[in-house]
């Protein structure tokens, strides 16, 4: 079950809208999010997203250390794909930093955060 899992994460986030719901005691509430409106948002949360499963399914990611890793490959090989690189530069121009973290969908997401705001310090 989790190879066939593993083999298809390639989630298209470009036109979704995302509602996260949660009830306690009769009482529903919830957060509905459209990404579909930034298209660059949509399209960097998609493809970061996708590096981060691919290479957490063939990484361990046990240790802290070894979560580092692929926080740095993945840094890298957005670093070196200008293209994506100028989208999440956007994203977090935009103000939607918060957002991005949260349209990744991916535990590490946070730890690329800081990363991707040194970038944009560095574009100004």
């Amino acid at each position: 079950m989790s190879e066939q899992l593993g083999s298809s994460n390639n989630y298209n986030l470009q036109s979704a809208k995302i509602a996260a719901f949660a009830g306690t005691g009769g009482h529903a509430s919830g957060i509905f999010n459209d990404y579909s409106a930034n298209s660059n948002l949509s399209q960097a949360a998609a493809e970061i997203q996708q590096l981060l499963n691919q290479l957490s399914a063939t990484n361990s990611t046990t240790t802290t250390t070894e979560k580092m890793a692929i926080v740095a490959k993945v840094a890298d090989t957005i670093d070196k794909n200008q293209g994506l690189k100028q989208k999440v530069i956007a994203v977090l121009e935009a103000g939607d930093t918060e957002v991005l973290k949260q349209a990744i969908n991916h535990p590490l997401a946070k730890n690329l955060i800081p990363i991707f705001e040194e970038w944009t310090e560095a574009a100004q």
